[in-house]
């Protein structure tokens, strides 16, 4: 229908992202609250985008393979 296979690609990455953003954000606050004495909000921070980014990564690994 006209529709270009990488505009596809990017609109599911895109998708998926947005979803995988709301899980880590879970993951995050839960870490955070049962270990809060052991975790700064600072630390939860970069908890967080290096979740985000592996999970980026394994991601586009998928699509790729």
């Amino acid at each position: 229908m006209g529709l270009e296979p990488w505009i596809y690609a990017l609109g599911f990455l895109i998708q998926r992202a947005v979803w995988m953003l709301l899980t880590v954000s879970f993951v995050c606050l839960f870490i955070w609250l049962i270990n809060s004495s052991s975790y700064s909000g600072g630390d939860i921070a970069i908890l967080f985008v290096a979740l985000w980014c592996y999970g980026l990564g394994m991601l586009s690994f998928t699509m790729f393979a």
